[in-house]
């Protein structure tokens, strides 16, 4: 697989395009042992999610995690409660499932490879 430029300088997620046209998104917070959902992540997920948009070459998507026993385990937490108490939490939901909706919109196969627990927002991806 040829990898492709980095979307953000602090990657979550890698993105390679293989010479069978093939995007495939591997999740790997760094420095944590869990893939988890925040503001930066799903950012990061869009931008992603932009540039498989608009390449007309790709033929599928596969998403995975670089963790060993764990896919997504979802939202993250501190995230959450700092949502919470800010009273922006509707604001971090509606952004997350519109990009978990953009990821359903996308007009390749889409394939979760999970191995491992995968909870919440990961859910949400395998549903997408």
């Amino acid at each position: 697989m040829n990898s492709m430029p980095a979307v953000a300088a602090a990657s979550m997620i890698r993105r390679q395009i293989g010479d069978d046209h093939i995007c495939v998104l591997t999740f790997d917070r760094p420095e944590s042992g869990a893939n988890i959902f925040d503001g930066a992540t799903l950012a990061e997920l869009s931008q992603h999610l932009d540039f498989i948009e608009n390449d007309g070459s790709l033929g599928g998507l596969i998403i995975t995690s670089a963790k060993k026993s764990i896919f997504i385990a979802g939202a993250d937490l501190k995230t959450l409660l700092q949502q919470a108490q800010s009273g922006d939490m509707r604001a971090f939901i509606a952004k997350g499932q519109r990009i978990f909706n953009q990821l359903a919109a996308l007009k390749i196969p889409t394939i979760a490879a999970i191995h491992g627990a995968c909870a919440g927002g990961g859910y949400e991806v395998t549903l997408a």
